[in-house]
Order: structure tokens, then sequence, then C-alpha cells
């Protein structure tokens, strides 16, 4: 009988996404190790449509920043003349639905990437729209380098702790904070092979185990799912 392979994805995935790179061999649970939600007040919600008004250098590095920003703008119904420096994959992407790629300077697969990418862009005056626990490899690289950066938090991230009570071969993570709510209630074996959505998160799995770890190419869900998927049925065949 063949072998079954077991995956674990630690947030939620489309279901049509999930379908799109489904096998006969593979399961796929989703169980969510946290929770975003948009915390943008009347002062953040005054100073984003201030800046609006500017031409102003914006990072992101996370859709959740990207949807809270863009919910205000479409409010007013404003789209403003931004420069923006954004990470790869889903970020450029919800950028992209509502700017059409028209201010999008420059992307880069990570956060440090990033720094060094905004940096060689000689870009100043920077706005950061992010969450309540965002990665410091990006604030504190600019700020090395003496770039005025104000960072606004719009959005904020809780842990929601499961007790995971069974073996899986694979387990997907998609950001640090949803690898460090897993690992705070779960052990893994020492078979299971982890996957990341980039190497931000590959960072955080490797503070927990030191399981092989595998990369996705690019920065969405679906590349983490797919890139799954590729390897148990070409690289670890089973059966």
């Amino acid at each position: 009988m063949e072998n079954r392979i077991s995956i674990l994805s630690t947030a939620f995935l489309d279901l049509h996404m999930a379908e799109k790179h489904a096998s006969q061999r593979i399961t796929l649970e989703a169980c969510s190790f946290i929770e975003t939600h948009n915390c943008i007040d009347k002062n953040i919600e005054e100073r984003i449509l201030a800046l609006a008004s500017e031409n102003t250098n914006i990072v992101f590095t996370s859709t959740h920043a990207v949807i809270a920003v863009v919910t205000i703008l479409s409010l007013h119904n404003i789209k403003p003349v931004w420069k923006i420096f954004c990470l790869d994959g889903a970020t450029q992407l919800a950028v992209e639905n509502y700017w059409n790629n028209e201010q999008v300077v420059v992307s880069a697969n990570n956060a440090l990437e990033l720094a060094n990418v905004i940096i060689a862009n000689a870009a100043d005056n920077l706005v950061f729209f992010c969450g309540n626990i965002r990665r410091p490899e990006l604030p504190d690289k600019l700020q090395q380098q003496g770039k005025t950066l104000e960072e606004i938090i719009v959005y904020e991230t809780r842990e929601t702790r499961q007790q995971v009570d069974k073996y899986f071969d694979g387990i997907l993570f998609f950001s640090p904070s949803g690898v460090k709510s897993f690992f705070s209630n779960n052990t893994i074996n020492g078979g299971t092979v982890l996957f990341a959505i980039g190497n931000t998160t590959a960072d955080a799995i490797w503070e927990f185990t030191d399981n092989e770890i595998v990369i996705s190419d690019t920065h969405s869900k679906e590349a983490v799912w797919e890139k799954a998927v590729k390897y148990f049925e070409t690289i670890k065949q089973a059966g």
C-alpha cells in the first residue's frame, strides 16, 4: 500500500489554491497559529491621509499592512503617488492590486535585502507601515545608515497557541510570529520537513530546531504549498 504524506499548514489556505496542487498521496490539514486585525485609530487614519498628499517613500513588508492602509485610502477614494518599496510575492501583489504597479520602485526577497536596496536608491524620509511585532532587520539596518524612518503600526498580531498531537511529514510556515506561536506549545519529530515562505521565516524556525527547512521560491502561500507538494512527489517519493 502506498505511503501517504501528511502536511500541516500553520495558516488557512484558499480552497482553490489547495486543490490546484493537490495529490492523492498527500493530505493537508490547516490550523491558524496567529490572528491579525486592523488597529488604525483616528490619529493614524489622519496621518495616512496627510501622507497621501505627499511624495513619500513608503515601505511594506506585509500584506496585512498593505490591506490596512489601502482600506483607509479606499474609503476616501484616494490613490497617493507614493514611491513604494516592498517585499516581493504576496506583499507586492497586494500593492499592485491597488496601485497597478505604477508606484512600486523596487521589491526584494527579504527585509534585510529590501533595506539594502532602499539604501542603494538613496531613499530617505521613509514611512514604514507595519505590525506591532515586526522584525527588527529592516528598521535596524536603515537607522544604522542614518535613514529617517517613521514607523506606523496599522495592524496587530496575536498568537493563537494550538496543541498538535499527531505526526506530520511536513509543516508550512508563513511568518516568524506563526513560527513562535507553533513552537511555544509543540515539538516536532526529527523527520518532519519544514517549509518557509522566505528567509526571515526560515531564520525564525532555525531558532527552535535543526530539522530540514525548505524555502519557497516566492513570497506567497501558494508557493509554499506548491514547494511542499513537489518536494514530497519528486524529491522524497514515498511508496
